[in-house]
Formats: structure tokens, C-alpha cells, sequence
């Protein structure tokens, strides 16, 4: 995400703004789970 969010071609202030996010795939229960910046980012658990 950080390399997203880094780009000089993707808004992350102003009216263009843009929420970057994505998925976090675990193999041992096949379960999805959102992740978004801003917003709450940290380990898995």
C-alpha cells in the first residue's frame, strides 16, 4: 500500500482524494479481510 499511496499519480488530499485498499488472503481458513489506508493498519491477528 505504501508504494500505492506513494505514487506521485495517485491523490491523497484534496477533492481528488483516493482510499486505497485491499485484501489480506489466509491460507489456513480461506477468509478475506479488508484492508484500507487511511484507516486501521497493523498486524494480523
Amino acid at each position: 500500500m505504501s508504494a500505492i499511496l506513494n505514487h506521485p499519480w495517485i491523490p491523497t488530499s484534496g477533492p481528488d482524494a483516493v482510499t486505497v485498499r485491499g485484501f489480506i488472503y489466509d491460507v489456513d481458513t480461506g477468509k478475506l479481510e479488508e484492508v484500507s489506508y487511511p484507516g486501521p493498519m497493523g498486524s494480523i491477528g
